[in-house]
């Protein structure tokens, strides 16, 4: 008599992303679906990779307002982190989803033999279906130009651009481009950040810190429980070597390696899914801790630009007071431009001064304009990352306690089968 485990520990089918997850075959008018169905490897001159393939169905209708067809596009890692930055760039105020980390987080020690690379490729696979499908579940994300065209281009990265925190559009490169914003930034002076984002990048470093913790200690128990396989393994040959042996105790001894033989197997199973199903997911919630960083960076960036903005508007203001007020104007710059100004032009560069500070005025309305726009969608986006992510962590954590506990009852009714053989043979005749 076999037994058998109550929960699933074999591969999952490819998961689907689309906007009906009840759906039929047929897409309807407004759905779409999107899925990494296979990979393949390339050689160029610079040596192997992956590439992804990334399909697309969209309806003539969908919610996403693409153009409807059939789309099949190939990606490599490399591509996916591209857009993960563009993304940084291009909605500043959304957290944008994670990236898995390019190597495995979980080293195998001799533990199976079909532990390939091609198994630990399709891992990838799975996990980068989930990026895709955390992107379209996203409201904002969802209706990116750039992030669309990624799906179903092959010169998707030639046409990215971003709107600048000064209202200008910028040619996003990569890495570069947030180099260059950097430069750009100021001290934000006496004023603190909003609570929220304050709130949130403590959370940030948190979530690093303790999900850190938790994947260590996963690890731990898990090089403990695998270093378990070579006594089950150990006892199984050698109960299978006596039961040859012993012609009255064939069929208990015999029950017993297999009994011993189904804990190595159901070990490496459950191993397999917690890796999968737990620290893989676990994983991904600590990728969010960059992604939240880039977020409240993105907050110091946009409250810069309005502050150089106020800046130059009050320096002007300065300026303007030192030429019309001079009994109320002791600073030393007052000074040395009413020294470098002559009455004969005083009234000339009055004028054009005041028209500059009208300029100045107007910009210091569209950067406060901006900065309160920002502020209202990031608030926003931190309400729904705070409701959807707190249900999300705490299902994981509920699903490995569940995986526990079941491994755990499986393992304890084989060893009491284990014993009953072995205390009380029952003879063939």
């Amino acid at each position: 008599m076999s037994l058998e485990l109550s929960v699933n520990f074999k591969e999952k089918d490819e998961p689907i992303v689309t906007s009906q997850p009840g759906a039929t075959t047929e897409l309807p008018e407004e759905g779409f679906v999107v899925s990494i169905p296979s990979f393949q490897e390339q050689i160029d001159e610079t040596g192997t990779y992956i590439t992804y393939n990334i399909t697309s169905k969209f309806g003539p209708n969908n919610i996403l307002g693409v153009d409807s067809g059939d789309f099949a596009v190939f990606r490599r890692y490399k591509e996916f982190t591209h857009l993960v930055g563009y993304l940084h760039a291009a909605v500043p105020h959304v957290i944008v989803p994670p990236l898995p980390e390019k190597k495995t987080n979980f080293k195998w020690r001799q533990l199976a033999v079909d532990i390939s690379d091609e198994i630990f490729i399709t891992k990838r696979k799975v996990v980068l279906s989930d990026f895709l499908r955390r992107c379209l579940d996203h409201p904002v994300i969802c209706k990116e130009p750039g992030f669309l065209s990624f799906l179903k281009d092959d010169q998707w990265k030639e046409n990215l651009v971003v709107r600048g925190f000064d209202g200008k559009d910028y040619t996003y490169t990569g890495p570069e481009f947030f180099a260059s914003v950097r430069a750009m930034a100021t001290s934000r002076g006496n004023e603190p950040p909003p609570t929220e984002i304050k709130h949130l990048k403590a959370l940030s470093t948190i979530l690093e810190e303790h999900c850190g913790t938790v994947l260590n200690s996963h690890a731990r128990l898990a090089y403990k429980v695998q270093n378990q396989l070579p006594l089950y393994k150990a006892l199984s040959d050698e109960f299978g070597s006596v039961a040859n042996q012993l012609i009255k105790l064939i069929a208990p001894l015999r029950s017993v390696s297999k009994d011993l033989n189904s804990m190595v197997q159901i070990t490496i199973r459950r191993l397999q899914h917690e890796e999968r199903a737990f620290a893989d997911a676990l994983f991904t919630f600590v990728g969010y801790s960059e992604s939240i960083s880039s977020f409240a960076h993105n907050e110091e960036l946009v409250h810069a630009n309005k502050n150089r903005a106020v800046n130059a508007y009050e320096g002007k203001l300065r300026t303007i007071t030192s030429l019309e007020k001079p009994e109320e104007d002791k600073s030393f710059s007052g000074f040395f431009t009413r020294l470098a100004t002559s009455e004969a032009n005083k009234s000339t560069k009055l004028e054009t001064l005041k028209m500059e500070a009208d300029e100045l005025k107007t910009v210091v309305d569209s950067a406060n304009e901006t900065y309160k726009n920002f502020s209202r969608q990031a608030l926003k986006e931190i309400q729904r990352f705070s409701v959807t992510k707190k249900h999300e962590f705490l299902s994981i954590l509920k699903d490995f306690a569940h995986l526990q506990k079941e491994h755990a009852r499986i393992m304890c009714k084989l060893w009491s089968r284990v014993q009953q053989a072995v205390a009380s043979p029952v003879c063939e005749s």
